[in-house]
């Protein structure tokens, strides 16, 4: 069976893994350079309600230099559409929501490096503890997510 490697994530998946995208001059079926779960995570996400999201920041906080769509969508992607805590993936029953790692109360800035999804549960439950006394003592917590969770503030993301 014929491979592909996915531009977004780099892992090489099956054909089937892809969505279609029309045919090729010869009649062949073209495919996606995305594979369906990265096209899946970064279509879902709402251009409108970002954008909301980002004018009540700005307006809370007076930030001028403020997460942008693409950050967001990168976000996403490096963490699989799940919560950045307890991995649960979004669906209809699970919102993810932009989580600050340094609470705003604690002068967290809304940027890339300090916004990561998680889930309405994980959220509410940080409130505005520490990232290093609030997650070590959940249920959830993983050493390989905690190590995610600090390359992304860094930046270092693959």
């Amino acid at each position: 069976m014929e491979t592909k490697t996915c531009s977004v994530c780099g892992v090489e998946k099956h054909l089937v893994d892809f969505p279609k995208n029309g045919k090729e001059i010869n009649g062949d079926t073209r495919y996606r350079n995305d594979c369906k779960e990265c096209y899946g995570i970064a279509r879902k996400i709402s251009k409108k309600k970002h954008s909301k999201y980002v004018s009540n920041a700005k307006f809370r906080t007076g930030e001028l230099e403020l997460l942008t769509l693409k950050d967001w969508k990168e976000a996403m992607l490096y963490f699989r559409g799940a919560c950045a805590y307890c991995g649960v993936k979004r669906s209809r029953q699970t919102t993810l929501t932009k989580e600050h790692v340094i609470p705003v109360s604690k002068n967290g800035p809304t940027t890339r490096k300090n916004i990561i999804p998680a889930c309405t549960a994980c959220n509410c439950s940080k409130a505005d503890h520490d990232l290093d006394e609030w997650y070590p003592k959940r249920k959830s917590y993983t050493e390989e997510r905690m190590m995610k969770i600090k390359k992304w503030q860094k930046g270092v993301i693959m």
